[in-house]
């Protein structure tokens, strides 16, 4: 899989916990960034809202104090593998190849693959807003209003004008929502899009 990120190691309802093992060594992915797990059938999308650093139970032999520079290398490359990353995430819909929903009908399996989405299912998933509600829901598990901004800002600069012509049904979708209130979205719109404010 391109852009592999890791596997699933956990799944509890809409949440579950990626063990974070990228082909290669880079950074975990930000807070409320966008990620899919594949199976033959079908494609669930979700967002990070944390991730933790945990005791790697394969790597429990202690480095020692390297006395060259090449083991100074190896050590730091052994430091890194006795601890891993656990991303956690929340499930915002699904698709089986012909059409994406909110609902989250089915669940992902143990060892699946996860990766980034690209530009067009991030575009598809833009266009369903019903997901921001869905994220209030677990509010008290996950920090639902904090992750419910960060994704409007990212989906702000992934495309131009997207607030402008999104506006009026984000308003819709929170208008009983009392995590996101009309007044911070408000903030939000002026602060961040002032020109949007027309």
């Amino acid at each position: 899989m391109k852009n592999h990120l890791g596997e699933v190691i956990s799944v509890s309802d809409k949440l579950i916990e990626v063990d974070f093992s990228p082909d290669n060594r880079v950074p975990p992915p930000a807070f409320g960034s966008f990620i899919k797990i594949e199976s033959p059938d079908t494609t669930w999308y979700g967002l990070v809202y944390n991730a933790r650093m945990v005791t790697n139970p394969s790597q429990t032999k202690p480095f020692s104090p390297a006395q060259t520079p090449g083991q100074s290398d190896y050590n730091r490359s052994l430091n890194h593998d006795l601890f891993k990353t656990i991303l956690q995430i929340i499930l915002i819909g699904q698709t089986d190849g012909r059409r994406f929903s909110v609902q989250v009908r089915s669940k992902p399996e143990l060892f699946q693959k996860v990766a980034f989405p690209n530009d067009d299912e991030i575009h598809t998933i833009a266009l369903h807003l019903d997901f921001i509600t869905n994220i209030s829901l677990y509010d008290g598990r996950i920090p639902a209003e904090q992750l419910m901004l960060t994704v409007l800002r990212r989906l702000m600069t992934f495309e131009n004008n997207w607030l402008t012509a999104h506006t009026q049904k984000i308003l819709q979708q929170l208008q009983n929502d009392k995590h996101l209130t009309l007044s911070q979205m408000h903030r939000l719109i002026i602060k961040d899009h002032p020109g949007d404010k027309q």
